[in-house]
């Protein structure tokens, strides 16, 4: 899958994990969000991506079952709160950072 540079993505496995700690089982997820319960656990062990259909319904779910653990400020906007993708996180504060060399940093050691 070729990604795009700049795209931070959400961490489907971490969204699959909040949900099992409030007693969401793979099983579970995938009766109430009527996917297959072998896509599910792809999302979650293998680094699979769902669907823009099957996101929205697991965001979803992941809203009505964390969202009121989120505090009064990310109720307001819960999607914002969504776990993402720590090295699309690092990727994207590195294209934005300035250029050490160009700036003149000077590491100090």
């Amino acid at each position: 899958m070729s990604e795009k540079p700049g795209r931070i993505r959400i961490d489907w496995f971490r969204v699959i994990v909040e949900l099992e700690g409030k007693g969401y089982r793979p099983a579970r997820i995938a009766a109430t969000i009527g996917w297959p319960r072998g896509t599910v656990v792809g999302w979650r062990n293998y680094d699979a991506e769902p669907s823009h259909a099957g996101g929205e319904a697991l965001v979803n779910l992941w809203i009505q079952v964390v969202g009121p653990t989120l505090t009064a400020e990310q109720q307001q906007h819960p999607r914002a709160a969504l776990p993402l993708n720590v090295e699309d996180l690092i990727s994207a504060a590195r294209a934005h950072a300035p250029d050490r060399k160009k700036s003149g940093f000077q590491h100090a050691g």
